[in-house]
């Protein structure tokens, strides 16, 4: 294992020096450009979150309107970037083997759920500070996780089941479930929450018996074999 781990050192400084070598002379003689595909499509992504973002307003003046064609998008330069952590850590992969075993004996599952949570919480924090904002909602999140922990079991039972039971499809003051926007044209608006939902098989035969139900029932039966 050592003979092996001894070549994985020796290939490693040579990609090594062949990439320094890349970035000194290949990549000094050439000018790398972003593809016109990508050109266009930042473009678009601009011109949309523009035209989002006037649309918020309540009456957008004539000057903030986007005109076409009054700026040229020039193509940005892009440059090979040896400073990544993918490159950096090959350097460490002989050692870590010889401190820890090989590398089918370890998992980068908990990084990758890490980073999809970060993922999640991008969108609704401030860009301009994300560091910020993703530390101030994982305080939030550790806070709520204490008080829940804390709050008697006995309350946290009781509360779970007159949310859930077939008994009481209805929710109770304190859980907020936003729901669409919508016109009161509409025979009904659902909710884009799944916390607080219900069997409809289960719900129909608990209340089988209700005049309700039977009339409802019939009205759609009618609806589908007339439509």
């Amino acid at each position: 294992m050592e003979s092996t781990l001894q070549d994985l050192d020796l290939s490693l400084m040579r990609l090594g020096a062949a990439l320094r070598t890349f970035k000194k002379v290949t990549c000094a003689t050439y000018i790398t450009c972003k593809l016109p595909s990508e050109v266009a499509a930042r473009g678009r992504r601009k011109a949309a979150l523009s035209a989002s973002n006037i649309s918020r307003q309540k009456k957008p003046q004539q000057s903030q309107l986007p005109v076409e064609g009054s700026k040229t998008r020039q193509p940005r330069i892009r440059e090979f970037n040896m400073s990544t952590i993918k490159l950096h850590g090959l350097g460490d992969y002989a050692e870590t083997i010889r401190e820890h075993g090989t590398t089918d004996n370890s998992s980068t599952q908990i990084g990758e759920l890490a980073h999809r949570r970060v993922k999640r919480i991008f969108p609704v924090i401030q860009k301009s500070q994300f560091t910020l904002g993703i530390a101030k909602y994982e305080q939030r999140q550790r806070i709520l996780q204490k008080m829940h922990q804390r709050a008697p079991k006995s309350s946290r039972k009781r509360r779970r089941s007159t949310v859930n039971t077939v008994d009481t499809p209805w929710l109770q003051f304190d859980d907020v479930e936003e729901l669409p926007e919508g016109s009161p044209d509409q025979h009904h608006i659902i909710a884009m929450d799944v916390r607080h939902g219900i069997t409809i098989s289960e719900w129909l035969s608990e209340y089988k018996d209700d005049p309700a139900i039977k009339v409802s029932t019939t009205y759609a039966i009618i609806n589908f074999l007339t439509h």
